[in-house]
């Protein structure tokens, strides 16, 4: 964790793709003020959580690019928000997609021309704090402690089973269900990556 970047160094190499999060899904880029409200919210709710902010942040911009206008995605379940939480509540567009399909949006009445910040609010308690449905960054953190996994360490297997719903018994972070590559791209944005693809870092495959 000491080669993490710091929170606000994390938001200073993140500010231009806040701003153009949201082009994949052709729908209106976050504004000014969303984006004030949304760099607020996340260390305030983590810090309920006793969550570090900065994996939260990372996870942000793994799950959605960090855009508020994401549209809900159904695999299993309904993923909605920044952090695409298991049937959350909060969301600014209720276009629902296959996971990884692009824009336009089926019906564009569904997306919110300002995104509320309860909505915003909402996003992150959800992904944090976890729904009634599925386990959000905190519960999955304790998980993690329990097993007796610390520091960075905890963080990658949070970071894997939040995509995943668990931790391949192997213990390899590429090895199992949903994205291969997440836990090493959200590893790689907290020391500075910055790309739009996927990028693995060799020490955190293995936990």
């Amino acid at each position: 964790m000491s080669e993490w970047l710091s929170w606000e160094e994390l938001i200073d190499a993140n500010k231009a793709r806040f701003a153009a999060a949201c082009k994949y899904w052709e729908v209106p880029e976050n504004s000014p003020m969303e984006i004030a409200v949304l760099l607020d919210l996340i260390p305030r709710i983590s810090e309920e959580g006793g969550v570090d902010p900065r994996v939260v942040l990372a996870m942000i911009l793994q799950e959605s690019h960090g855009c508020l206008r994401v549209p809900e995605t159904l695999g299993s379940h309904r993923n909605s928000g920044v952090l695409q939480s298991h049937n959350g509540n909060g969301t600014c567009n209720t276009n629902v997609i296959e996971a990884g399909e692009p824009g336009p949006m089926k019906n564009p009445h569904l997306v919110s021309v300002d995104c509320p910040s309860s909505q915003i609010e909402t996003m992150i308690r959800d992904g944090v704090l976890g729904t009634r449905a599925g386990r959000g960054v905190m519960q999955l953190m304790d998980q993690e402690h329990g097993l007796g996994y610390l520091d960075a360490q905890m963080w990658y297997r949070v970071a894997r089973a939040y995509n995943s719903g668990s931790v391949d018994p192997s213990d390899n972070l590429e090895m199992g269900a949903a994205t291969h590559g997440y836990c090493s791209d959200v590893a790689n944005r907290l020391v500075g990556w910055r790309s739009g693809s996927s990028g693995f870092s060799s020490s955190v495959t293995s936990a």
